[in-house]
């Protein structure tokens, strides 16, 4: 059936509703006038056939042709310019348009016939040379076109592939993007191709692509498969594939490695055959019915010389188009040397388990034995830390004495010294500090192992509490001739910690530093703040300021290799040096830094300071 939508509501438009609308081979989807008042209209509505505002309305009816009432051929090229897709417009009434429109419809007829009829052709013919000989021919009937040829593009060259009457050669190159080839139809007069034609050629350059793109996945098919059978043949492992009857149709080369058969020889048997147990084959049939699969099963097959190998064996289902099975394809893996090497695997865990025990039982004699020995430690170290406190607690109370009494005889208090006893309270006096000092220590570190160390954190001035340490120093680096530097950021003002046990850091370190620089020397501090980094802090986050103190000197320095010595308890690197210290100090500093949560560490080159 053909659809018709009419331009134009006059009388020329009345007249051909009147004519059509009772015609069974055409459907009159609409008519459009700019005079709404027009006679066509109000026939239209009256048979109930569609009044469109403008001829966009007419799009989504997807009409056949288009007939211009209005005898303006103006109106016939807006028509084509503004249709969405290629429309037949047609001018003129009467008898002229009657036949028009009938013969339009036989064409239109008879080339759904040739090309129907040259769809089966192209679908049955066996290469694309046929393929493409048919469409060329078809093109040529339905263009009516004597001469035609169809030239396939290769890389850079043009390739005639079939030609009929007279064609000339392809002379030129022609590149065009996503191109495959060229169809050409040649007539020998001039003239103008209809849109019909124009159509039925781009359908036939279509239709000619489509078919060479088919023929090239077909080669590409046929190279996968080959490709695909190699990879097969070159596996390790045995594929075959069975029918509907369990018997053998394909069968790989690693089956012929496995099972000693050639491909001759078991293939149409039937694969039960080569099972060790003859039942087994039934039950696994049974579970490919149910699950459609079967995976890693292990089993014994028959070798051709009738020995047993052992196979692990996954097999899938083939199915039909309805569903229904038609056969299996199976691959087995040779585990014979796999298996063996798990038996043996597992008798070395047996034998692994049995030392196991005896060494579990062992291991808990030895244990208790531990046990014992550290609750033994354990009551020896609250021993040694109880003595530890106690005598430094009695040593305290004669050295304040000691102390104070010299102090008083060297303030003069009982009358003048001689030289001499002058010399020698003074040595009581030093003497008695540094012994005071190191039962402090002492104290402090048997406090921080026994975990009743606390610290009183409070807000202090940095600079200040600094000066107020060096002051204290001042003497014992004056003896050397050491003033010592200092260098802080100016983002760094009050902090926060134990500022007693603070100052006690910073006091360790410093006449430490003084201690080991020889006269001359430089001794600096540095403050600053800096990022948090879990490299050095594993707690600290990067949102965090952190404060970094650096203690330096220019003195011997300290080997790589002492770094982690120096802060042992007791550890002096060379004891025979004339600096007094008894290795106390830094361990003690190293406590109460990690105490605040912070961390020290050891730096600089040594014999040129640290």
């Amino acid at each position: 059936m053909i659809k018709i939508a009419v331009i134009g509501a006059g009388n020329g438009g009345s007249a051909l509703l009147d004519i059509f609308h009772t015609n069974g081979n055409i459907k009159i989807i609409g008519i459009t006038d700019k005079d709404k008042n027009a006679s066509g209209l109000n026939l239209a509505k009256e048979w109930g056939i569609f009044v469109a505002e403008d001829i966009k309305q007419f799009y989504r009816h997807n009409p056949d042709i288009i007939i211009n009432a209005t005898g303006k051929p103006g109106v016939s090229e807006f028509i084509k310019e503004s249709f969405p897709y290629p429309i037949e417009v047609v001018d003129g009434l009467g008898a002229k348009l009657l036949w028009e429109l009938v013969s339009r419809h036989q064409k239109a007829k008879k080339d759904m016939e040739t090309l129907y009829q040259n769809g089966l052709l192209i679908t049955r013919a066996k290469n694309l040379k046929d393929s493409l000989d048919e469409i060329l021919r078809s093109a040529m009937e339905l263009t009516e076109t004597p001469a035609g040829s169809i030239a396939l593009i290769e890389g850079e060259e043009m390739v005639m592939t079939t030609q009929r009457g007279f064609s000339q050669d392809f002379s030129k190159k022609l590149r065009d993007e996503g191109a495959v080839g060229i169809l050409y139809l040649n007539d020998f007069k001039p003239r103008e191709f209809t849109e019909r034609h124009k159509h039925l050629i781009r359908l036939f350059s279509t239709l000619a692509a489509q078919t060479i793109e088919k023929y090239k996945l077909l080669h590409d098919l046929e190279e996968s498969l080959t490709y695909l059978q190699g990879m097969l043949n070159d596996s390790q492992d045995m594929i075959i594939t069975t029918d509907r009857e369990g018997r053998i149709v394909k069968y790989s080369k690693g089956g012929e490695r496995i099972l000693g058969y050639g491909a001759d020889e078991i293939i149409g048997s039937k694969v039960s055959e080569f099972y060790v147990n003859k039942n087994e084959r039934t039950n696994i049939l049974k579970t490919l019915h149910e699950k459609g699969a079967i995976y890693n099963y292990e089993t014994k097959l028959l070798k051709k010389d009738g020995s047993p190998v052992d196979i692990s064996l996954t097999i899938s289902v083939l199915r039909d188009k309805t569903g229904s099975i038609i056969g299996t394809v199976g691959i087995s893996k040779d585990i014979t040397e796999e298996k063996r090497l798990r038996e043996e695997l597992k008798k070395k865990n047996e034998e692994l388990e049995e030392l196991t025990e005896n060494l579990e039982d062992k291991v808990f004699e030895r244990t208790k034995e531990l046990e014992k020995i550290n609750r033994e430690l354990s009551k020896a170290n609250e021993m040694k830390g109880r003595f530890i406190a106690n005598a430094s607690h009695e040593l305290r109370t004669p050295l304040h004495s000691i102390i104070g009494f010299s102090e008083i005889l060297l303030q003069k208090t009982f009358g003048d010294l001689n030289e001499k006893q002058q010399r020698y309270t003074n040595t009581i006096y030093t003497s008695g500090k540094h012994l005071i000092h190191l039962v402090n220590n002492i104290l402090d570190l048997a406090k921080i192992e026994a975990g009743k160390m606390e610290l009183s954190h409070q807000t202090f001035p940095l600079k200040t509490t600094i000066d107020e340490v060096l002051m204290v120093l001042k003497p014992l680096a004056g003896k050397k001739g050491i003033e010592p530097k200092i260098e802080m950021s100016s983002e760094v003002d009050n902090f926060t910690a134990d500022k007693i046990k603070f100052k006690q850091i910073l006091y360790n370190l410093l006449s430490n530093a003084i201690k080991f620089t020889p006269e001359g020397g430089t001794v600096g501090i540095n403050i600053e703040k800096v990022k948090g980094n879990k490299e050095i802090l594993p707690w600290a986050l990067e949102s965090q300021r952190l404060l970094k103190v650096s203690v330096w000197d220019t003195g011997v320095g300290i080997r790589p290799e002492d770094r982690e010595k120096i802060f042992e308890e007791f550890e002096q690197l060379d004891p025979s040096k004339s600096t007094e210290g008894t290795g106390l100090g830094l361990s003690l500093t190293k406590k109460l830094v990690e105490l605040h949560g912070g961390q020290i560490e050891v730096g600089g080159t040594y014999g040129q300071g640290a």
